[in-house]
């Protein structure tokens, strides 16, 4: 199968990528051209890459399935208009390039925040966007006969995430024996999904995409997590306790976002049901594996971090 991938370079869409070429599909993946390549240093060679400023018009009859992960926050100081143009008008125009290849299908990577009832304040302007992309390109799929599959990822940690997401940046502080770690109260409760799982129901669903290409309904709704929530807190004192952390960990310190989701967790009886996916990395072995990644580097890590503050 021939995959097209946004976001290639992030972190869903390079274990994606290696998943897929190692599996024997083809990868275009799509990037700006500023994005580093770094998480892709094994499979480059393997996969087409291709720039977002060079347009879609050579993709037609090349693509099986695209794979939308590419999204933007506007956490870095983005306008309103760059986070419209990337959560909406890009994927449309993707869409509207390739909508005449027979039995496409579309599987886009949303977040719990979509669905959530809660107005969490600071992602306003990324949670309508994200919104008002799926709603049209809903309807424009029904219209062209392309399946879409709107994923709403709870919340995913691995290996190769961002330092600066919340895992990946507590869990380094952790191993490093920060003296101490300032949180909130850690009452939320979230379903920590590990990427491995993840891609295996990226996998299965993409699966089922195809086989439903020519069937009527060409619609499906999944939430993609463990289906089962824990506290905030609960996972961070996972953490300290599998990484045998000195740090002090200052609950409490911190308030909560204005509008703060206190509860979210997948129902994923649908994707159980309909693509047989079930996940299978519990947290002590998917935290344990990171801890023992990051202490294998922690020397230069630690004191990196160290001169820095």
């Amino acid at each position: 199968m021939r995959v097209l991938i946004t976001g290639v370079t992030g972190f869903l869409g390079s274990h994606l990528a290696k998943f897929l070429t190692e599996n024997g599909h083809s990868v275009i993946g799509v990037k700006r051209r500023t994005s580093s390549l770094e998480r892709l240093n094994s499979i480059a060679d393997h996969l087409d890459l291709r720039d977002i400023e060079d347009g879609f018009e050579d993709f037609n009859s090349e693509v099986d399935a695209i794979i939308h992960t590419a999204t933007c926050y506007g956490n870095q100081g983005e306008s309103v208009s760059e986070i419209l143009n990337s959560n909406v008008i890009f994927p449309l125009s993707l869409i509207e390039a390739l909508k005449n290849n027979e039995n496409l299908v579309f599987l886009n990577a949303s977040t719990f925040f979509c669905k959530a009832k809660e107005n969490y304040s600071y992602l306003k302007s990324y949670i309508k966007s994200k919104n008002i992309f799926h709603d049209i390109a809903k309807d424009y799929c029904q219209e062209h006969e392309i399946f879409f599959a709107n994923i709403n990822l709870e919340h995913m940690y691995g290996p190769g995430d961002a330092e600066n997401k919340f895992v990946s940046m507590v869990l380094r502080k952790i191993v490093c024996n920060e003296n101490s770690i300032a949180m909130t109260d850690g009452k939320q409760l979230r379903d920590f999904i590990h990427v491995f799982d993840v891609i295996s129901a990226f996998e299965n669903i993409l699966v089922y995409a195809k086989r439903n290409a020519t069937a009527e309904n060409k619609y499906v709704n999944f939430e993609l997590g463990t289906g089962a929530a824990i506290s905030v807190r609960d996972f961070v004192d996972t953490m300290h306790r599998l990484a045998e952390s000195k740090t002090m960990l200052n609950y409490g310190a911190l308030k909560h976002r204005e509008g703060e989701i206190m509860h979210s967790e997948a129902d994923i009886r649908c994707l159980v049901e309909k693509t047989g996916w079930h996940p299978k990395v519990n947290l002590i072995d998917g935290l344990g594996n990171m801890i023992a990644e990051i202490k294998s580097m922690s020397g230069s890590n630690c004191a990196a971090k160290k001169s820095r503050n």
